[in-house]
């Protein structure tokens, strides 16, 4: 355990540097699309399919998740904006922001598909892109600290004079219940192949928002237990802690967890364990336990008294936590996706990284300023997997910063 404490113990030999960041974000800025109309604003992924054909692609996912971690950076308190390349920041997140309202759907009204309106590939909407979009599109709402004060989630230019009301805040939450609830699994519905394990889980959320099941409409219910996490995180951060189908999904993240758990303890290699584990079932969105646990680990314990939440997003940190520690045994120096979001996942439940994977991290960034592609997300067969450089090189800048002082701020 030596090795693994040696780890965790981060020293002072590490230090971000501005020309890093100022790269960083004008790689970003050159990923983000200006050129055609319809996708102004949208950040580029790239699709590569199995006949080993590659393309760009511009997804409401991609750009929802690229934003989301966006407006994580910015939250970063004290912030110096000079040195980031004056408002660069901000400015791509609002280019974000707007793209993300201009792709909602009216049926129901508020949802979000992968893709945006328009796109030769038409998607239906679904849960997984409505909570990370409308994640992403309210995230500087100001929200309630531990002790219930009003606190500002990032851009310093709005005032206290013109911030959100509590109207408004309450107003994302009656919205939630149109939203999420209507698309719930029951016991009963047809559950597609892959998801055949959620039969005990009922009350969970679906991924797809789906019709009323009839003989007329059959369309097997698919539950992805990442797309649920990415639910459970928006409802939580609205506040919407008494929502039908959270306290059950919450349950069921913990208790795929605890599945986790109990394999390691056979393999002793949380990589062993993720190769035996039925990922493509638990997750055929996504087919990754590191995001995964990245995901579970980005819970906020609810602001307000929820002697029944709490104890549950406890328990799922508590086990996130567990599976980081054992990941430590494990050589992931070639598995950059894996690796970065087994860091994302341990900086989120309050873990330092030592100063040898900060410098290796660093390393990675390439001479455009991004960090090498992760894949984010695939297609229910596995056929079509899309990557992102936007998303792995702010995740870095967050990890990167989240322990050193960026440079020139107080």
């Amino acid at each position: 355990m030596n090795k693994v404490a040696d780890k965790l113990v981060l020293t002072e030999k590490f230090s971000l540097k501005t020309v890093q960041i100022q790269a960083a974000l004008a790689f970003l800025e050159a990923a983000q699309s200006s050129s055609n109309q319809s996708f102004f604003g949208s950040f580029v992924c790239r699709l590569n399919q199995s006949n080993g054909s590659q393309k760009d692609d511009w997804t409401v996912f991609n750009t929802a998740l690229t934003a989301q971690h966006l407006n994580q950076l910015l939250s970063k308190a004290p912030f110096n904006y000079s040195v980031l390349g004056g408002e660069s920041l901000p400015t791509m997140i609002q280019s974000a922001s707007s793209f993300l309202n201009r792709s909602q759907h009216n049926t129901p009204a508020g949802s979000f598909s992968f893709w945006p309106l328009g796109n030769p590939y038409q998607a239906k909407p679904d849960l997984d892109d409505t909570a990370l979009a409308l994640s992403a599109v309210h995230a500087d709402f100001y929200k309630l600290d531990a002790y219930g004060v009003e606190v500002l989630h990032h851009t310093p230019t709005v005032s206290h004079e013109c911030s959100p009301l509590e109207a408004e805040r309450e107003e994302l939450r009656n919205k939630a219940w149109e939203l999420f609830p209507p698309y719930r699994y029951s016991r009963g519905m047809t559950l597609a192949l892959q998801s055949r394990w959620v039969e005990t889980y009922p009350g969970v959320f679906s991924t797809w928002i789906f019709q009323e099941q009839s003989s007329n409409n059959t369309d097997p219910i698919v539950i992805d237990a990442v797309a649920l996490a990415h639910i459970c995180r928006y409802l939580l951060d609205i506040g919407s802690t008494d929502i039908p189908g959270l306290g059950e999904s919450l349950t069921l993240l913990s208790g795929l967890l605890s599945h986790c758990l109990e394999r390691i303890q056979s393999t002793a290699s949380l990589k062993k364990a993720m190769q035996s584990l039925p990922l493509a079932q638990w997750m055929p969105y996504y087919r990754s336990l590191p995001h995964f646990l990245s995901a579970c680990a980005a819970l906020s314990t609810p602001h307000a008294s929820s002697p029944d939440l709490s104890p549950k997003i406890e328990a799922i940190h508590k086990k996130v936590s567990a599976l980081f520690v054992q990941s430590l045994e494990d050589d992931f120096s070639n598995d950059f996706t894996s690796q970065l979001w087994l860091w994302d996942a341990a900086v989120h439940c309050n873990l330092t990284l030592s100063s040898k994977d900060l410098t290796d991290l660093s390393a990675l960034q390439q001479a455009d300023g991004g960090w090498p592609e992760i894949e984010i997300c695939t297609d229910l067969q596995g056929d079509w997997r899309w990557t992102s450089r936007t998303v792995s090189t702010v995740i870095a800048l967050n990890l990167l910063s989240q322990h050193n002082p960026i440079p020139g701020s107080r």
